[in-house]
């Protein structure tokens, strides 16, 4: 009977095997128009609001931008691109007054504006102001240096950790320090016993010695980072550029002879050399016309043979940890303002990165300089950023919906954005667990992302998320995280529905018009569809359908079945003739999936769901798995395969771990889980109906010419598959049984199956299915057929789910 088992994995592995391939490659299609002279920019300084115009102002937002000695021309691109976008521009200190101009509409203040001097006024729900309350416990120099975290180098506070800091120093005699303050002024290498430990407001921090040089120089590596609210916590990334800043004189370090008096060659300073004053670089920046990050990963990868990537993975890791760290003390001063939506902030992050490619945060920076009368072409980038943060947080919107904000009526704001917008998850919320009849639908879990349980101020919250989705322009979403791996007990409940309703969306979005517009998918017609981009999704896929099958195993392949069938790495390396990549092989993922050969010990390792203690290894392996395969995506996937397989299994880990913890619903599935395997999933009538054609429709959905096409056949095989399996188990098991193993599957997995195939898009028997699979009765092919699909599924199934030691997967 075990033999039957050897094609239950395949059932829904193979499911939703291309349902992420519109997810595949993100592409920057906007490009921003160059500005006008520099001229045109610095004479707008001159330029104020005058009520005597002939235009009519009063139906013109205003700007008050304002900082100390602005006539220096620091601020000229903010205020540029502000009346470039459509507003009027107050430059005083003093608010503008109401009874002439009205109310501001935007605060751009250079100067942390939360203090006595400012007399920041109670805000009104449409104003907007460039800091939040708080925001120093990231941006000030000794908070961030002492704050002990990882790619921070070592600091002490002086003179509180003068003892902590002198035994360290003895421990650690070839190390050296650099004394600062808060202002980063006076910055200067010195010894040990030329510090002055008892200096108050200092702190001393490790100078990193082996820096990365490029012609001799020292530099560091600004990103810029925004930040749009705090609860729930959403910060973005400007990722179409870096900002590349040379030391003046290049850095003095042969054996032993470092010169801590020449501190331009170790110290960035204001009279830096710019990237286009650096031959290895001006080559890319200047002949390619490539941008700075561009040219920076060219030289690493073209000069250095070097992948430049796990810098740029470092430098995220580093932020987005800076903001889970401090988000609790930022929200606790944040919180004496009655509407935080009030508040975003924009903020550079200063990297330096040593001659191994490892990446140190040395400071984040309030107010970051944004002038490029010193360096004119850094105009380019400073505007950009201005601009790409403005549409972020919805400034650029303002001149078109003057006076407008969420109180206001919806039909100023349907065009944007609608309450149809925030529906998701249409298969679980359909369900009748959460019908909105039902007075208790929205207590259970699965339902309070649907739409009838949002409450108004977390559509609020998700319509500014979707806003900011819709309007990021070069932006990239850091936070929610879809790699963070915190656990959700630690997550707020607004944080909570926020990331969960992403999940939601994100799958959603592959029938969605406005989502397919931001994808380049272009399928490749060739013979062998051995693309490293088809393989890769694939990849993701699988690796998602794979763990969500775990709980239906009714029994592993012994470890005779790789030798028969060739095995996978077999398989691997013969797909490798096809790949570009000479350092990412998919034979890696095989050691990964290997592990699942742990769980085949043992006499009968069918019991494997039958048994608390079968499901206690079950969910080690998976979790080791997942673990394993991230590493994997880390080093050689896209970031948007990165992304899509974090931001599942993110959730698809919480969801497994609530299980495997006992609870209540794992001691019910026990209870019916013996006559499911035994009476079900292991019989000859199971294999011979509900696999049996599942296998066929997979085969005829592999064989289908456009993507849409297969996914459209994956989906309903997978639903129809589903369906079958269900009135088996309600035939020999009864109803019970069945609720507890469909309950069983969501609420281990997150119902990743019904999020990627929703039965509202993949009726069993709808029209779109009907069109879809092959006729009923058709029988599999019986062996491998030649297509990227089917060989590509046997490499990865085979080690699974297999007692019968000569058949392949696709003979039934």
């Amino acid at each position: 009977m075990a033999s039957n088992n050897k094609n239950v994995i395949i059932i829904v592995l193979p499911s939703i095997v291309a349902i992420l391939l519109y997810y595949t490659i993100r592409i920057h299609q906007l490009q921003y128009e160059q500005q006008t002279s520099i001229k045109m920019i610095i004479d707008s300084l001159d330029r104020r609001p005058n009520v005597d115009d002939n235009v009519d102002q009063t139906h013109r937002p205003l700007a008050w931008i304002y900082g100390e000695n602005m006539q220096v021309g620091y601020l000229h691109h903010v205020i540029d691109l502000f009346q470039k976008v459509g507003f009027r521009v107050w430059t005083r200190r003093e608010p503008p007054p109401i009874d002439r101009y009205g109310d501001w509409h935007v605060l751009w203040a250079h100067e942390y504006p939360f203090t006595a001097s400012y007399n920041l006024p109670e805000l009104k729900p449409f104003q907007k102001v460039n800091h939040f309350p708080g925001s120093g416990f990231i941006t000030n120099k000794v908070n961030l240096a002492t704050s002990d975290l990882k790619h921070i180098p070592k600091a002490f506070t002086l003179p509180r950790e003068k003892d902590v800091f002198v035994n360290y120093t003895r421990e650690n005699p070839d190390k050296l320090w650099v004394q600062k303050d808060n202002s980063h002024r006076g910055i200067r290498v010195l010894s040990i016993d030329k510090l002055d430990l008892d200096k108050k407001g200092t702190f001393v921090q490790e100078f990193i010695q082996n820096p990365l040089l490029i012609d001799g120089k020292k530099f560091d590596i600004g990103l810029y980072v925004t930040i749009t609210s705090l609860n729930p916590l959403r910060v973005y990334i400007y990722d179409n550029e870096a900002l590349l800043r040379f030391c003046a004189r290049p850095y003095t370090s042969s054996a032993g002879s470092f010169n801590a008096s020449d501190i331009d060659s170790y110290v960035v300073g204001d009279q830096y050399t710019p990237i286009w004053q650096i031959p290895s670089l001006a080559s890319y920046y200047t002949d390619l016309n490539m941008n700075m990050k561009a040219s920076l990963n060219a030289y690493i990868r073209l000069e250095l043979d070097r992948d430049p990537q796990p810098i740029w993975t470092a430098i995220e890791e580093s932020i987005k940890t800076i903001f889970y760290v401090k988000e609790e003390e930022m929200l606790r001063l944040a919180n004496v303002y009655q509407n935080m939506r009030n508040f975003f902030e924009l903020v550079r992050f200063d990297f330096t990165i040593d001659n191994d490619l490892n990446v140190y945060l040395m400071e984040a920076n309030m107010s970051p300089n944004l002038a490029s009368a010193k360096y004119p072409p850094n105009r380019f980038i400073y505007e950009q950023v201005i601009y790409s943060c403005m549409s972020l947080v919805g400034i650029t919107r303002i001149p078109a919906t003057y006076g407008t904000w969420s109180n206001k009526p919806a039909q100023l704001w349907n065009m944007y954005v609608h309450d149809k917008d925030l529906a998701i998850l249409p298969d679980i919320c359909s369900d009748n667990q959460c019908d909105p009849q039902n007075s208790t639908s929205c207590h259970h879990e699965h339902c309070d992302v649907c739409y009838h349980c949002l409450s108004d101020d977390i559509r609020i919250i998700l319509k500014d998320a979707y806003m900011e989705q819709m309007s990021r322009y070069h932006n990239r979403r850091l936070i929610p995280s879809t790699s963070k791996e915190s656990p959700i007990a630690m997550l707020g409940p607004n944080t909570y529905i926020q990331d969960k309703w992403f999940i939601g969306l994100l799958y959603l979005c592959r029938r969605h018009e406005r989502c397919q517009k931001k994808v380049n998918f272009k399928h490749e017609k060739n013979n062998s569809h051995d693309s490293i981009v088809q393989k890769s999704d694939l990849l993701v896929t699988f690796i998602i359908l794979y763990c969500y099958q775990q709980t239906v195993l009714a029994a592993f392949r012994t470890s005779s079945a790789r030798s028969s069938s060739g095995g996978p790495r077999a398989r691997s390396r013969s797909n490798q003739r096809h790949r570009d990549s000479q350092t990412c092989h998919l034979k890696e993922v095989d050691s990964c999936l290997d592990k699942i050969q742990t769980l085949t010990k043992g006499p009968n390792p069918s019991s494997i769901i039958t048994t608390s203690d079968g499901l206690d290894k079950l969910c080690g392996t998976v979790d080791d798995i997942l673990k394993c395969v991230k590493g994997y995506f880390k080093k050689c996937g896209t970031p948007l395969q990165r992304e899509i397989y974090d931001l599942t299994i993110e959730h698809f880990t919480r969801t497994l771990k609530k299980f495997c913890n006992e609870s209540p619903e794992r001691e019910i599935f026990l209870q019916s889980s013996p006559c499911i395997h035994g009476k079900v999933l292991s019989t000859s009538k199971f294999k011979s109906t509900c696999n049996s054609y599942y296998i066929a429709a997979l085969d005829f959905a592999a064989n289908r010419t456009t993507v849409d096409e297969r996914i459209d056949s994956v989906c309903c095989a997978h639903n129809t598959w589903e369906d079958c399996t269900q009135a088996m188990i309600i035939e020999k098991c009864g109803k019970e049984s069945t609720d507890r193993f469909r309950s069983f599957m969501d609420k281990t997995f997150g119902g990743i199956g019904s999020i990627m195939c929703p039965r509202g898009i993949f009726p069993a028997t709808g029209k779109v299915c009907k069109q879809a699979l092959p006729p009923n009765g058709t029988r599999p092919k019986g062996k491998i057929s030649e297509n990227f699909l089917g060989k590509y599924l046997n490499s990865y199934l085979i080690n699974v789910m297999i007692q019968n030691n000569n058949n392949n997967l696709f003979d039934v």
